[in-house]
């Protein structure tokens, strides 16, 4: 069904290559995921703009995501994971630049779409990309792979609180921030074009049917069954009908709101529940970020030992359990506990992800596209929600709301438990389970 890659078919030094270019573009969508949180005040008073106004740029750019990555996947997987990857950068450096350069509402909202589409595609295909080239130990590689994304996060707020303290504000400090996440794209260009193409993926100087790696002796292209058609968007209908990827995708949409919400609207909400300032805030989402990435360390060092479901249900109890405490603080320094809520949450990310990779093994591209996408709900939709209960009754109760999915996550995962245990399918997840 699928032109997956094998590792075994990848010299070990091109694969390492590819890694650390999958980790440049992970250390970008990651700056560009929270980059937009600790300037959103000075761009809503810049431009007048509602609580809402702000949130739906903020949906915009993740809408598009959806796109992105229900585009982005099946691409990877017909045409090659090079080629959109490719695209993805022309189209992070173009929306990088918008957002930066923006005076309007109306253009800051599309250049808002174009950084979304790029960050979508990036970001499901640069993660079956190193799921393909780590099948062994795969939920600590896609861990290791989210700390580089969780580095970008806190970098971001913490480049704005420096631009802060360096006396830069409004349009000045938005165009200095995004300016440097578009030489971040911009470089990941470079090395996407440098690389070889991956066995069985055409090379870039070619159209989809032409030029492509020699395949193994006696078979299609890498990873893929000779017998199964094209890859891509065939066999989409069986993964729909599986039920425990409609569970990991909703665990995987409760996740990302949790650390879109935060990122996106707490330097906001600190603002307005607690009085801090903007330095302060920055810093206090940079230590949430921070949280976040020696979360996803941890559980790299673990899962394989403790079990992929095990690790799942551990992580979402102890995210709903630590929440509260942040909300319920009336000091910058409590609210600074939501680092210990993204600590806990934070491996539930590549966990569920290698989990989905385990359990239909050799559709890579897809698998990451359509989780990914329910995923992006989370992101389009709950900051949204924040943002309009923000107008009408404050951005504390619509963090309080988010505790209730955080709880919801908690029983998802007890139901994936058992429909794993009650429905194999494919790979080897019972054993990690």
């Amino acid at each position: 069904m699928e032109a997956g890659i094998r590792a075994s078919d990848v010299p070990r030094a091109h694969a390492a290559a590819w890694i650390r270019t999958a980790y440049l573009g992970y250390f970008t969508i990651g700056m560009l995921s929270t980059v937009f949180g600790p300037l959103l005040v000075g761009v809503r008073d810049q431009l007048g703009l509602t609580h809402a106004q702000a949130g739906l740029l903020i949906t915009a750019q993740f809408l598009a995501s959806i796109v992105g990555l229900l585009v982005g996947g099946p691409a990877a997987d017909r045409a090659g994971k090079r080629r959109v990857l490719a695209w993805a950068a022309l189209l992070l450096l173009a929306g990088a630049a918008g957002v930066g350069a923006a005076a309007r509402f109306g253009l800051l909202l599309a250049a808002f779409a174009v950084l979304g589409a790029g960050f979508g595609a990036m970001d499901g295909t640069g993660n079956a990309l190193v799921s393909d080239l780590a099948p062994s130990g795969r939920a600590a590689a896609l861990n290791r792979l989210n700390v580089i994304f969780s580095t970008g996060a806190l970098a971001a707020p913490f480049l704005v609180a420096r631009l802060f303290s360096a006396g830069l504000a409004g349009p000045a400090a938005r165009a200095s921030a995004y300016g440097v996440t578009a030489l971040l794209s911009l470089l990941f260009l470079a090395r996407s074009l440098v690389h070889g193409p991956l066995p069985g993926e055409p090379s870039l100087r070619h159209g989809p049917g032409g030029r492509r790696t020699p395949p193994s002796p006696g078979r299609g292209p890498a990873g893929s069954d000779p017998a199964a058609g094209h890859p891509g968007w065939a066999g989409v209908a069986e993964l729909l009908s599986d039920r425990a990827l409609w569970l990991m995708g909703t665990i995987l949409l409760a996740y990302v709101a949790l650390e879109a919400s935060v990122g996106n609207w707490w330097a906001a909400y600190l603002h307005e529940a607690v009085g801090a300032d903007a330095a302060t805030a920055g810093d206090v989402l940079t230590g949430f970020f921070v949280g976040v990435a020696l979360g996803r360390l941890a559980t790299s060092l673990v899962v394989e030992r403790l079990g992929y479901v095990r690790t799942l249900l551990l992580e979402a109890a102890g995210a709903a359990a630590l929440l509260p405490a942040a909300l319920l603080a009336r000091t910058p320094a409590g609210a600074a506990s939501v680092a210990l809520a993204g600590f806990f949450a934070a491996g539930l990310w590549g966990t569920t992800l290698a989990l989905a990779a385990e359990r239909h093994p050799g559709r890579s591209g897809t698998i990451s596209g359509l989780l990914m996408a329910m995923a992006a709900l989370g992101s389009s939709l709950f900051p949204l929600w924040i943002g309009f209960l923000g107008d009408r009754v404050g951005l504390r109760a619509g963090f309080l709301t988010l505790e209730g999915v955080l709880l919801l996550m908690v029983a998802l995962v007890g139901l994936l438990a058992r429909e794993l245990h009650g429905r194999p399918v494919g790979g080897r997840h019972r054993e990690r389970a």
